[in-house]
């Protein structure tokens, strides 16, 4: 596969921003080396586009420290690999940081993590562990700014299907969730 080597003093935008690759179509992999993660994140909506073959991420030395930083992983859109080196990345002595990329990457359908092959065992682990934490986070939450977190495909068809909904309950014709909210009288069910 082809890919790109990325050290400090090399800036992101650098790669990312630049014509300096005549076939970036070709690039699959990006490894960023003694670049520290946070300065990578405001890149990473636009890897999708400048590499529209990339597969996987790499980093080494990059100071990722905590669960929350992974979640900037979402703005990349898809990936089939991540690897994270666990020199100079504290969040790897997280006994459950793979699960947590697993849940919180779960709409890429990640093939491996650090070389290791994912299971759908991994995965349905990711969800039971994690998913009370989404719910509860959806729970508190503006729904605008859940809505802001989606891609534009996916905002569109939720705002529609909501606008539908709306305009079925000012006629009056009952949605299936009406329906269902609709108790059946116990007599009838003996």
């Amino acid at each position: 596969s082809s890919g790109i080597n990325a050290e400090w003093p090399l800036r992101p935008g650098d790669i990312i921003d630049k014509n300096s690759f005549t076939n970036s179509s070709s690039i699959t992999q990006l490894y960023f080396k003694f670049i520290p993660y946070d300065v990578i994140v405001p890149y990473f909506s636009r890897l999708r586009v400048r590499f529209p073959s990339l597969q996987g991420l790499m980093f080494s030395f990059a100071s990722i420290s905590s669960l929350k930083q992974l979640n900037a992983l979402s703005a990349v859109r898809r990936l089939d690999y991540l690897n994270i080196s666990p020199e100079g990345n504290p969040v790897t002595n997280l006994s459950l940081w793979k699960y947590y990329i697993l849940y919180r990457l779960s709409h890429f359908h990640l093939r491996k993590i650090n070389d290791t092959d994912i299971s759908m065992s991994d995965v349905i682990l990711a969800e039971q562990l994690f998913s009370p934490l989404g719910e509860t986070a959806v729970s508190y939450s503006d729904v605008s700014v859940l809505l802001s977190l989606l891609p534009d495909v996916r905002r569109k068809q939720i705002l529609a299907y909501c606008e539908a909904a709306e305009q079925k309950k000012q006629v009056g014709i009952k949605t299936p969730e009406d329906r269902k909210k609709k108790k059946v009288p116990t007599a009838t069910l003996r």
